[in-house]
C-alpha cells in the first residue's frame, strides 16, 4: 500500500495488436473507395515439366498494365514476383501512450474546448511554456521535450514522468474536464548588466497536465493559463508551496475513494458510507483511513501524523504508514457486516495508539526506524496473527513497542523479517 505502480507502458504493443489510429484512417479512406476483394492465397508457382513454348510464338506478349498493389482476381494468380503481405507500420510511442490513456479512461478523445470549458486566462501555445527539465531517459519524454524544448528551471529535479502523464490524462478524460487551472510564472530575465531583456514562461503548477495536453493535441495548441510575474527565486518558492499545500498520499486517496462512492455527500450516514465504499479490500483500507482521520470514528488517532513523507508538519509518522499498519492488521470479506468491521477497527486503532505512546517512553526510539512504512506493516502482520479478535489491546502493545525499539535500525527491513523477529522476542 505504499506507492501505486503505474508504469503500464512497455515496448510491447499496448493494444494487443489493435491500432486505433490506423483503424480510424482506414475507415475514412473506405468511405471514398470500393470495398476490396478478398485476398486469395498464392498458388504454387513451380514451372511444369516438358515443353513450355507458347502455342502462338508470333503473338506479341500482352502488356501487363496492372499496378503491383492491385488486388488479385479470384482464381487467377498474378504475374510477376511472389507477393508479400504488406507490413504494418509500427506504433509510435505517442500512439501507444495515447491508446493506453484512452483505454483506461473508457472514452474517446474530446475536443480541447470541451476539456478546458470554464477556464479563463491568457491563451498561450504549449510550446512557449517550459515544462520539462531537459534530457530524459524515457523515449516518450525525450520526444515531447523536442516538441516543447524550453527548459524548466524552477522545478529543480522533479521531472515529469510517463506513468504520471498516463494516470493524470486518464483521470482528466474520465472526468470530462480539467478542473484545476495551470499556473505559469513569467520569469524576469536580465542580462549581465542587470537590464531586463525578456520574460520566460515556466510552469509552476500543472506540468503533468500540460504534458498530457501536449501529447494529445500537439505543441501548437493554445491553452488558457494563469500567468504571474516572478523572479526565479519567487517561482521556486511558489513550487514548494504548491506541492505542500495540496492534499496528498493516503488522505487524498481515501477522500477520493469515499467521495466518488457517495457522490460527494460528506454527510452520509456511516452505514451508507460503508456499504457504498467498501466493495474491495483496497477500498476497505480507504474507508478505515477516511473514518479515522476525517470523522474520528470509531476512535481517533492519539498521535500526530503527517500527510507527507517529510513530516515537516510535526507528525511522528505518516498517514500512509498508518494505512500500511491497518491494511495488515484488519481483515475484510464481502460478508463482513459494518458493525463488526468498525468494532475491529476500533481495537486496532487503540492498539496502535498505545503502541506509539509506549514507544515514546523507550530509550533508543527513532520514529524514522520504528514507525516507518515497513515496520508499521510488520506490526500490523503481528497484530493480525496474535492480537486480532482479542477485544482488547491492553498489556500487549507496550511489549510490542519495547521489542520493536530493541531491534535498532529496521526501518527498511522486510516486514516478514521484522514480524518473525518480533514473534520470537514476544514468545521467548
Amino acid at each position: 500500500m505504499s506507492n501505486d505502480n503505474d508504469n503500464l507502458l512497455s515496448e510491447e504493443d499496448e493494444f494487443g495488436g489493435y491500432d486505433i489510429f490506423d483503424e480510424l484512417k482506414r475507415s475514412e479512406e473506405s468511405q471514398n473507395s470500393a470495398p476490396e476483394a478478398p485476398e486469395m492465397p498464392l498458388e504454387d508457382t513451380q514451372e511444369p515439366e516438358g515443353d513450355t513454348t507458347p502455342s502462338e510464338p508470333d503473338a506479341a506478349p500482352e502488356e501487363d498494365s496492372s499496378d503491383p498493389d492491385d488486388v488479385l482476381v479470384p482464381g487467377k494468380p498474378k504475374k510477376g514476383p511472389t507477393l508479400k503481405k504488406r507490413a504494418r507500420k509500427p506504433l509510435s510511442k505517442r500512439q501507444k501512450t495515447m491508446g493506453v490513456i484512452l483505454r483506461r479512461a473508457g472514452v474517446p478523445l474530446p475536443t480541447l474546448d470541451e476539456l478546458l470549458r470554464g477556464k479563463h486566462g491568457q491563451s498561450v501555445p504549449i510550446s512557449n511554456i517550459a515544462i520539462f527539465l531537459g534530457d530524459s531517459k524515457e523515449p516518450l519524454i525525450e520526444q515531447l521535450t523536442k516538441e516543447c524544448p524550453l527548459r524548466n528551471r524552477i522545478n529543480m529535479s522533479a521531472e515529469v514522468v510517463k506513468s504520471r502523464i498516463v494516470a493524470i490524462g486518464a483521470q482528466i478524460l474520465e472526468a470530462g474536464r480539467m478542473h484545476t487551472p495551470i499556473h505559469v510564472a513569467a520569469i524576469r530575465n536580465q542580462d549581465e548588466d542587470g537590464i531586463h531583456v525578456a520574460d520566460s514562461l515556466e510552469c509552476v503548477s500543472g506540468r503533468t497536465r500540460l504534458a498530457f495536453l501536449l501529447l494529445a493535441y500537439g505543441p501548437d495548441i493554445e491553452v488558457p493559463v494563469y500567468i504571474e510575474s516572478m523572479s526565479l527565486k519567487e517561482a521556486r518558492d511558489a513550487v514548494v508551496v504548491a506541492n505542500q499545500s495540496r492534499p496528498v498520499k493516503a488522505r487524498e486517496r481515501a477522500e477520493h475513494a469515499v467521495l466518488k462512492a457517495v457522490g460527494g455527500d460528506t454527510d452520509v450516514e456511516q452505514d451508507d458510507l460503508y456499504k457504498k465504499t467498501v466493495t474491495t479490500k483496497a477500498k476497505a483500507r480507504k474507508y478505515c483511513i477516511y473514518s479515522v482521520s476525517e470523522r474520528g470514528y470509531p476512535t481517533p488517532l492519539s498521535f500526530p501524523v503527517s500527510l507527507t513523507s517529510s513530516r515537516r508538519d510535526g507528525g511522528i509518522t505518516t498517514l500512509t504508514n498508518v494505512e500500511n499498519y491497518l491494511g495488515s492488521a484488519m481483515e475484510w470479506t464481502r460478508e463482513t457486516p459494518r458493525q463488526q468491521f468498525d468494532n475491529e477497527l476500533k481495537v486496532a486503532v487503540e492498539f496502535v495508539n498505545e503502541l506509539v505512546d509506549s514507544m515514546r517512553l523507550v530509550d533508543g526510539f527513532e520514529p524514522s526506524q520504528h514507525l516507518s512504512a515497513a515496520t508499521m506493516s510488520a506490526i500490523g502482520k503481528y497484530y493480525h496473527v496474535h492480537c486480532r479478535g482479542n477485544g482488547s489491546a491492553a498489556g500487549v502493545a507496550s511489549g510490542v513497542a519495547s521489542a520493536i525499539v530493541s531491534m535498532g535500525s529496521i526501518g527498511k527491513q522486510e516486514p516478514e523479517t521484522t514480524c518473525a523477529a518480533l514473534d520470537s522476542l514476544m514468545h521467548s
